[in-house]
Order: C-alpha cells, then structure tokens, then sequence
C-alpha cells in the first residue's frame, strides 16, 4: 500500500469517526442543551449593576425563588470583603419573583451551565473599573477562613487564581470559585471566552469547564491555584480534608455526601457551619463521583 493510499484511509476513517461521534447520544444531547444558551431568558431583579473594583458573580440555583442559605452566607464572606455582589439566580419558572437578600440580581432561566450563567453579565456590562473579578457558585459550602483567603487571591502573582485545581481530563483550575486580576479581566481572549458559542457546540462543555486557564497562560498570563496539588483526578474528593486542615476554605456538596460520616466530625473545627451542613446536605446518592463524559452527560441532561 502507498503511502498515499494509507493517508486516503486514515482520512476516511478519521471522518467517520468524527461522524459517529457528532450523532451519538451524548453528543446530541449536548448541542441541543448548549444551543439554548443563546435562547435563555435573563432580566434585572434590581438596579443594573455598574461594576466597581470589586465584583462578585455568584451563580445560584433557586427552583422555589429562595435562595439556599448556603449561597447568601458564602456570598457575604464577598461582600464583606469589599465585594459588589451579582447574584444570577437560576429558576425553573421564570415568572417566580426571587427575594434578594443584598447586593444586585439577575433571574436567569435555568438554562446550561453555570459558565452560561456568568457569561451574560460578563457579555453585557462594562469592567474598565474592575481590577477583582469573582465568579463563585452554590455548589460548595465555605468556612470561616474564607475571607483571609480571598485576600491571598488578591495578593497573589498570578492573573487567574482558583482554590484548587484538577487533572480530570486536562489540568485545570476547578470552577466552583475563580478569581480574576485586571490583566485577565482586559485581555481579549477573557471577552472572547466568555462569548455565546456559535457553530458545533458539542465541545463547549470542555472548553468552559477545562481550558480557561490553560487559554490565558498561552497567551502570557500567569495562572495558579492557591492548594495546588500532585496528579489526581479531583482532590477536593480525594485529599479535601488534608487540604482543608491546611487552608482550604470550601468543600463541595458532592463530595461531602459521599464522605460526610468520615468528614462531618472536623466541619466545625475547620470553620464550617456544620448544623447548616446537616440540614442542608444532600442525599449521600447524589455524592457519587462521576468521570467527566459522565458529568457532562448528567449536566446536560438535568
């Protein structure tokens, strides 16, 4: 066989493939979830929010139009912090009218994922001001240390800083909490990330929730996580209780259901609220640690 021939198979081959896994389930669930991105209604519950420099976006699911308790307690370790807090709330019924505890509000379909989320008021308002930006969700518990920490993400060199970070799948910055400098927050490649996908958008899952920080360290931004850890998979379910004994201000709701027998005696002296945790915890069923098509197939389809 010539050399020309093997490269016409390969060729071939490659293309079905592609085909077959643009016409899987998982593949078509995916588009038909991402491509309501660009549908989903969003509005103002409050005044408009006009940026300062110190912003939070904190992203919380509201099916019932009150917000969990969880998110208004770790969304006032924000504020206190010199934080304009923007809550998106996420709602299964868009006519439920959410009450605001503090801060801005914008009611949001809920539509994709948080990443859809942040990226309408990051699209839509003005952050020439802005030298912090924040983009925080619900999907964690926080302890008291959480504002010294917040000021060692301020403090720290690098433009993009996450908690932790992951080696699910590629190495990231895990997205439960983000904290920007001025120089991430003007780059163009922030703004072009953070645009409504066009096109095949079967990827984007990926794209948003892996390659933000791998996109701005290729284009000279420093990136890091303040308890970055060795080669696994997700140490906020492997090792969050050494990282927490050493810092770590967040434990994430999924994993604390399926450690919280192991975990729930060292909430309080960590500075967790650990009776908010016992009544606000969810089943341990829904703690189960997926792999990331899996995720990604469990997101798309709630």
């Amino acid at each position: 066989m010539s050399a020309l021939d093997l490269a016409a198979r390969t060729f071939v081959g490659a293309r079905a493939l592609y085909r077959r896994a643009r016409t899987s389930t998982l593949a078509t669930v995916l588009r038909m979830r991402l491509a309501r991105l660009e549908t989903a209604q969003w509005r103002w519950l409050t005044e408009p929010l006009t940026p300062g420099e110190k912003c939070c976006l904190f992203v919380s699911y509201s099916p019932d139009g009150q917000l969990p308790q969880r998110a208004v307690d770790h969304a006032r370790i924000w504020q206190q912090g010199g934080y304009e807090v923007l809550f998106i709330i996420a709602l299964d019924d868009f006519a439920v009218q959410p009450q605001v505890p503090f801060g801005h509000a914008i009611a949001r379909e809920n539509t994709g994922f948080d990443f859809a989320a942040w990226a309408s008021p990051i699209g839509e308002l003005d952050w020439s001001a802005t030298r912090f930006l924040a983009t925080v969700n619900d999907s964690v518990y926080a302890s008291t240390r959480l504002a010294e920490e917040i000021a060692r993400a301020e403090k720290h060199p690098a433009d993009m800083v996450g908690f932790t970070d992951s080696h699910d799948y590629r190495w990231h910055l895990q997205s439960y909490a983000w904290h920007f400098k001025r120089a991430a927050i003007a780059h163009p490649a922030f703004a072009q990330f953070w645009a409504r996908p066009t096109g095949d958008r079967a990827h984007a899952i990926f794209v948003f929730e892996t390659q933000l920080a791998q996109l701005l360290r290729g284009h000279g931004l420093q990136v890091a996580a303040l308890y970055p850890t060795a080669a696994r998979l997700d140490p906020t379910f492997d090792d969050w209780l050494d990282l927490a004994r050493k810092g770590l201000p967040y434990v994430k709701r999924r994993a604390l259901a399926l450690h919280y027998d192991a975990w729930a005696p060292h909430l309080a002296e960590l500075g967790f609220d650990a009776k908010l945790i016992e009544r606000d915890r969810p089943a341990p069923e829904t703690g189960a640690k997926p792999g990331l098509l899996r995720q990604a197939a469990r997101r798309a389809m709630r």
